[in-house]
């Protein structure tokens, strides 16, 4: 501290000042060192964290690029197509006396179908061991859903890998369903993988295909005019589920009720 024993009071007082407005600006300049390294802290977390989710992002970029490129070579081996464009058979509700009038196979003229008019309510998401009602499956299909249908000729080891497939993927892909196709796929191919207005045909089961077909086409992916609105079906009271009794079959597709027998009438034998 200066000496103050030859200054006047007014000087003395000036003094004071200046040395109390240096101890501030000292406290201030620490105080601002302080906050800049918390701030260069935070932002060293931050970048980090940014990074993360970018290395993250590069590496699941590369890893759908990986499992695409391990597809595309199967696909001549599994006797798959491409994934192809449909032809868009536009969409609206059916029900009531219309059911019994518009079969699958009177409104869909290539099946498994992946556009056209269906049923008002949809399927709920996962594996099915009936067969759905295509016109319930479409209606899901407008909702970004993928669904994976396979016939009998699949062997029972690759329906195992597919169903278990698909219920592993359920958690990723929400709007999933696996279901069997009454009768024989088109062509040679046992396993069809449709989205809305794309569908691709496989003679065998590859998870790679289908992963590939999940990445590309599911819900938004799939540019399924409700896909963004609609939410995942998993209503336990819906009829239409994986642990309901099947199959899941509406009219003309449903089975006839058995025919109870007749009572012969009085005095009439009975054969």
């Amino acid at each position: 501290m200066a000496d103050e024993t030859n200054l006047t009071k007014r000087e003395r007082q000036k003094l004071r000042r200046d040395q109390k407005l240096a101890e501030q600006r000292r406290l201030a300049a620490r105080a601002r060192r302080r906050r800049l390294m918390v701030l260069l802290a935070a932002g060293l977390v931050l970048l980090g964290a940014v990074g993360v989710v970018i290395a993250g992002q590069l590496a699941e970029r590369a890893e759908r690029a990986e499992t695409a490129r391990q597809a595309a070579q199967q696909l001549e081996a599994l006797g798959c197509t491409e994934a192809v464009a449909q032809p868009d058979l536009g969409t609206g509700h059916i029900g009531g006396q219309e059911l019994a009038a518009n079969p699958p196979e009177a409104i869909y003229p290539d099946r498994p179908a992946s556009s056209g008019r269906h049923i008002g309510s949809v399927a709920n998401s996962g594996v099915y061991d009936q067969p759905v009602d295509e016109r319930f499956l479409v209606h899901n299909l407008e909702h970004g859903y993928v669904v994976v249908y396979y016939d009998d000729d699949l062997p029972p080891a690759a329906v195992e890998e597919l169903t278990s497939f698909v219920s592993e993927q359920l958690g990723a892909f929400p709007k999933l369903v696996a279901a069997p196709w009454q009768g024989a796929l088109p062509g040679d191919a046992n396993v069809a993988f449709v989205s809305w207005r794309t569908r691709q045909l496989c003679e065998q089961f590859s998870p790679e295909v289908a992963l590939t077909y999940l990445n590309e086409h599911h819900g938004t992916a799939s540019g399924a005019p409700e896909a963004a609105v609609a939410p995942v079906a998993t209503e336990a009271e819906n009829p239409v589920r994986p642990d309901a009794e099947g199959p899941f079959l509406l009219p003309p597709e449903a089975p006839a009720p058995p025919v109870a027998p007749t009572a012969p009438a009085p005095g009439q034998p009975t054969s």
